[in-house]
């Protein structure tokens, strides 16, 4: 959020004004008075010092418009100068925003710019929940491939913690299909079941330092993430295709930098992470990765799949900020080497694939203590080395609950 630090380089001058302005929330302009008119002390104060500043009361005093004193919004204060009020016993949020320079020539404040937006699907945000705020995001990804489907109803929930922390858990549903054509029986073959528990911790490092300039800070953030076991990958049935197995059967970490950008009614997003998979055994029938490889029957191996380089980006334009509807395009992909960081040579499979994806996010209701966001898009493939050919059309809903300091993209 951009703050004012001009009364900051001449704080004795600045903390006179902003303390008078507390007193007189508009003062169109500032006159030297008349004779016999009375002044209380804070005016006297407030005309000498603005007389002061200007050098010559008479042709240097300033005047601050009506209508821009009307239209703005009380500005918050540098940290150092907002602790300073406690020495007038006046409360930080009542001192009034007065652009003070040598000629007294005022300014306007941008506000921040923050869309109603939920970002897009692969691509995580920069930004934490304010503490008190979480919100609960349920995904569909419906993955489709030749003879076979699959579901994963993906269940997210979010909370802020304060300190620029936030707390993600993430637990999917799956509904694996094996089509008719697919399946020596000639019958589909269905099942259902969990997939791995996914817990992560973000930190935000940097805030959006100006939502109207490219090249100002953007928000910065980085991600621990923890997969664990939870979906089967093992004991799997050869009668059932494959749609038995719901998880990967190993514990992975993984580290990502998010960075996240506005500049209206543009926003972009990026996200760049590396994730490393413990060594796991499997048998007969266990899918790897890429989702062609699978071990032979008759096999039980030491799986060591390879450090998983996973990226992503996204540009937004929003068309409306108040209900967030925006149109996005985002790219994603992922590339799995021959060697792990930790454990050596793989035993896995590697591959790479790059995909890109058409979306469309909207907000309705969109209050400020509740709202949701409705997204929806389809991940298309265009480069795959080793990787099966996926095409994926999702959709989401974002349920924002936003406790007594705001959410995400509030000020």
């Amino acid at each position: 959020m951009n703050r004012n630090f001009v009364a900051l380089q001449i704080l004795p001058w600045g903390l006179a004004i902003a303390i008078s302005g507390a007193c007189h929330a508009q003062m169109p302009t500032l006159q030297t008075p008349s004779a016999g008119a009375t002044q209380t002390p804070w005016e006297t104060s407030h005309i000498a010092t603005a007389q002061m500043l200007a050098g010559n009361a008479a042709a240097e005093t300033r005047t601050r418009g009506t209508e821009d004193v009307a239209a703005l919004p009380p500005a918050p204060m540098p940290e150092s100068f907002a602790e300073s009020s406690s020495l007038t016993g006046l409360p930080a949020a009542n001192l009034a925003p007065y652009y003070v320079s040598a000629g007294y020539a005022p300014k306007k404040r941008q506000a921040v710019w923050g869309p109603s937006t939920s970002g897009p699907f692969f691509t995580g945000t920069a930004e934490v929940e304010p503490m008190g705020s979480s919100y609960v995001e349920p995904f569909l990804f419906a993955n489709r491939k030749k003879g076979s489907s699959s579901n994963v109803f993906n269940q997210k929930m979010s909370l802020g913690l304060g300190n620029n922390l936030e707390f993600d858990a993430q637990m999917p549903m799956i509904a694996n299909s094996a089509e008719s054509s697919a399946t020596q029986s000639g019958s589909t073959v269905r099942q259902f079941g969990p997939g791995d528990l996914h817990l992560s911790f973000k930190y935000q490092l940097t805030q959006d330092q100006n939502t109207y300039k490219l090249l100002a800070r953007p928000a910065l953030a980085l991600t621990t993430d923890f997969y664990f076991p939870t979906g089967k990958a093992t004991g799997l049935q050869p009668n059932r295709y494959g749609t038995d197995q719901f998880g990967n059967g190993n514990f992975q970490q993984g580290l990502s930098l998010l960075i996240h950008k506005r500049v209206h009614p543009f926003a972009f997003y990026g996200q760049v992470g590396d994730l490393i998979e413990d060594p796991a055994h499997v048998s007969k029938g266990y899918g790897y990765n890429n989702g062609i490889d699978t071990v032979a029957s008759g096999r039980n191996v030491r799986m060591v799949d390879g450090n998983l380089l996973y990226y992503s980006g996204a540009l937004e334009y929003v068309m409306n900020t108040r209900h967030g509807l925006g149109v996005l395009a985002e790219v994603d992909g992922q590339s799995q080497s021959l060697h792990n960081l930790f454990f050596g040579k793989a035993t896995a499979p590697s591959y790479s694939y790059l995909a890109v994806a058409p979306e469309l996010e909207f907000t309705t209701p969109a209050g400020k203590r509740f709202g949701i966001t409705w997204g929806a898009g389809v991940n298309i493939p265009v480069e795959r080395n080793n990787f099966e050919r996926v095409i994926t059309p999702m959709v989401t809903a974002t349920f924002y609950f936003n406790g007594p300091n705001g959410g995400r993209s509030s000020e």
